[in-house]
């Protein structure tokens, strides 16, 4: 679980997620939640809730080794305060099973590490001023303006909020500006933004060939702040970046070095990081089978059941009219 400020405010472990998650929320009836706890949970903070599944979650001393591991990444606020077992224990003697588990929950890139943050800042003439806001080497006042949706891609709007709290909190002056579509957009394609929150396209349909995803993160795409562009507006690229992705697009999509270079983009775009994926997007899918049936879902998984995207033209070929 998670507040407001993205802090990491509890984990732990559970055979049941649906009804821990009532209780704990809904309920409120869990020590925790109650008060009865010497640390206590305060659902009415909770922003999102977050939860890892396994193909070996099954085994329980496995799953508790899990609980620990995850103790030791997240370092949430609160922990569950069962037993560990021996055999826990044993399994994390299993290095091979630790770094799986490791890589399951992240090598803990969210971690709040202020005097780390500090140390970085002032390494390149930050400074602090008596009143604890940050100053640019110039010495004026650093003003970070986040751009926010206003009325619509509501979790990028949560986002916004949270990620500003988190800088304020560190001593930045940072605002949300909320902006409807229209210039929202429109400040996102000319580059006139000092950060912007929202749904990421190159981050949907990844395939092994990362073409349509990450081609436009070369550096003939970049225009001046300004001028609209439909590639590249984050207008951030590298003559590494570059040189790979003129490599990868000489290539035929089955060619085995593609998935080699696409992956070596990424790489380098987690140097820079440019954009920094936060959460991934939950959608109900909802389809009315009066007359038709046969739609993609997850017990009929022949393509994403998205039928809004492209992926539509695929189901047009598997839908069938129901039987009247």
């Amino acid at each position: 679980m998670r507040d407001r400020g993205s802090h990491i405010i509890y984990v732990g472990i559970s055979k049941n997620i649906r009804s821990r998650i009532d209780q704990h929320l809904n309920r409120r009836d869990s020590s925790v939640s109650t008060g009865v706890a010497a640390a206590m949970l305060n659902a009415d903070k909770v922003a999102s809730v977050m939860w890892w599944q396994h193909k070996r979650f099954d085994d329980t001393a496995i799953l508790e080794a899990a609980e620990i591991v995850a103790f030791e990444i997240l370092n949430p606020v609160l922990r569950s305060r069962g037993n560990v077992t021996e055999r826990a224990l044993l399994h994390l003697e299993d290095q091979l099973l630790v770094e799986e588990l490791k890589a399951l929950f992240g090598v803990g890139w969210w971690k709040e590490d202020h005097e780390q943050a500090a140390k970085m800042l002032e390494s390149v003439g930050f400074s602090k001023n008596s009143d604890g806001k940050w100053l640019l080497p110039d010495g004026t006042l650093w003003t970070i303006l986040v751009n926010a949706p206003a009325d619509f891609e509501v979790l990028s709007q949560r986002l916004a909020f949270a990620v500003v709290n988190e800088w304020q909190e560190f001593g930045i002056n940072a605002e949300v500006r909320q902006l409807q579509g229209g210039p929202f957009w429109t400040n996102y394609s000319t580059g006139e933004y000092d950060a912007s929150s929202q749904w990421w396209p190159s981050s949907c349909a990844v395939s092994p060939d990362l073409f349509h995803n990450m081609e436009s993160w070369h550096q003939k795409y970049i225009v001046a702040e300004g001028v609209s562009s439909g590639n590249n507006r984050e207008r951030y690229s590298t003559p590494e970046i570059s040189a790979l992705i003129d490599q990868a697009v000489a290539l035929p999509p089955e060619d085995p070095q593609v998935v080699e270079l696409w992956t070596q983009v990424l790489q380098e775009l987690v140097i820079g990081l440019p954009v920094i994926d936060v959460v991934g997007t939950s959608k109900f899918v909802p389809v009315n089978e009066t007359y038709w049936t046969n739609f993609a879902s997850a017990d009929n998984y022949y393509e994403g059941p998205w039928w809004w995207w492209t992926q539509f033209k695929m189901m047009m070929a598997e839908i069938r009219p129901v039987a009247q």
